[in-house]
């Protein structure tokens, strides 16, 4: 009897989004169902595959750097070129990596038959067991409907496209029945979910989403995906009150400045983002906000870039992802005069993320003492395992026995580099 043929391994990365990083997830269980195996970190490989992001230069520079390094790692490796980057740049990256493949956003759903007509699994398999995780992405949205002036994601995503509630409940489901205990909300503007039901007055589409999720699911923790502060409406805000909404919120902000955020082109004031932060903050106790800042948008003046350090300061995040701004062709803000001088972009951006830092900071001292339920994701070193509170702080502390994929409660007692050291409690 012939023994089974080992399966081809498949090694997965992602930059960018976290839309990016639950596309790679479904990826890992659509390439496990048809019969490969999935390459760990470290382990040889005969297909890569990269989701790319092209939303920065910086973008662009590392996918390209992850897939000439995938390729002098394993020479024989089918590479795999996916996602935004790979929706702008097809002739380059296909010049790149050669006798591999490039799959734009449009044809990402047929990724795994694509490869299979080029490197195929092989007879005699059994479809591995699912892939284990204590959270799991889960896609609503992909595609947006805004025509900020800096972004070149509507161009490669296209227009905005929402998943079916019941395919969304349906995947939550099946992550759970997996062991996830988190299920995290992602899309490239979920502020738009299904956002003709609502022009059509039938209610807000992602309240509905919510309860539904709360009502038909028994996963302990759901996560929300980044928003706008209109989105956070009195009724959003009351489901926090279940004790399975994460209390963390992803409000990009991208300038504090009034005038740069009408150049820009958001739907929002910094007067009204501030008033919904502040609100939230009062509304839900413990609340961590974090935020994305654009450094030196066209035109920025001292003064406005000073309005906006100030209003961040002000907010009290407990952290700023900041970008500095980088010109993506075919964007208005590209065109834009006032181009800001590369030695006075990387100034500010240095001072956003020095506010960042004081900002993380700040807020896990205020969390010390607190008794919060984390969820435990692994050992960082033999006793010493690593959680993740609801409220997004990474804490370790001492346990004894395997915690993996359970949530537990935890006394946080001190700082410890980026994260919080801790007291597992019965």
């Amino acid at each position: 009897m012939d023994s089974e043929l080992p399966r081809p391994r498949v090694a997965l990365a992602s930059l960018g989004c976290k839309l990016n990083q639950a596309e790679v997830q479904a990826l890992a269980r659509r390439f496990t169902q048809a019969g490969y195996s999935l390459a760990q970190e470290g382990e040889p490989y005969d297909i890569f595959v990269l989701n790319t992001c092209a939303v920065t230069r910086t973008a662009d520079r590392k996918s390209r750097h992850l897939l000439r390094l995938a390729q002098r790692r394993q020479p024989q490796a089918f590479v795999v070129a996916t996602g935004c980057g790979a929706q702008r740049s097809s002739q380059s990256l296909a010049s790149l990596i050669g006798r591999g493949l490039v799959v734009g956003n449009e044809e990402k759903e047929d990724l795994v038959s694509l490869v299979a007509a080029r490197l195929p699994p092989g007879p005699g398999q059994t479809p591995p067991a699912p892939v284990g995780r204590t959270r799991a992405l889960v896609k609503i949205q992909s595609g947006c409907a805004l025509s900020c002036a800096y972004c070149i994601v509507p161009r490669l995503r296209g227009q905005s496209h929402s998943i079916p509630p019941d395919t969304i409940v349906a995947e939550a489901q099946a992550r759970h029945a997996e062991g996830c205990q988190e299920v995290a909300l992602t899309g490239t503007w979920p502020s738009g979910y299904e956002r003709g039901r609502a022009e059509r007055g039938q209610g807000r589409p992602l309240e509905a989403l919510l309860k539904r999720l709360l009502a038909e699911t028994a996963i302990p923790r759901l996560r929300l995906p980044s928003l706008f502060p209109q989105d956070l409406t009195e009724e959003l805000m009351a489901l926090f009150a279940t004790g399975r909404l994460c209390r963390h919120l992803h409000l990009p902000l991208q300038s504090g400045s009034e005038a740069v955020l009408r150049r820009m082109g958001r739907p929002y004031t910094a007067a009204s983002f501030r008033a919904q932060v502040e609100r939230a903050q009062q509304s839900i106790p413990g609340l961590a906000i974090t935020t994305d800042v654009i450094a030196a948008f066209p035109g920025e003046s001292e003064a406005e870039f000073q309005e906006g350090l100030g209003l961040c300061r002000a907010l009290g995040l407990a952290a700023i992802h900041v970008f500095p701004f980088s010109p993506r062709p075919g964007t208005r803000a590209a065109a834009l005069p006032g181009q800001v001088a590369e030695p006075v972009k990387k100034e500010r951006a240095r001072h956003l993320r020095e506010l960042s830092r004081q900002g993380s900071l700040a807020f896990r001292k205020g969390q010390l003492g607190q008794r919060l339920p984390a969820l435990w994701e692994g050992e960082k070193s033999p006793s010493v395992w690593s959680g993740l509170t609801d409220n997004y702080l990474r804490v370790m502390a001492p346990g004894r026995g395997n915690l993996r994929g359970r949530v537990l409660p935890v006394r946080l007692l001190s700082l410890r580099d980026k994260g919080i050291w801790g007291e597992l409690e019965p």
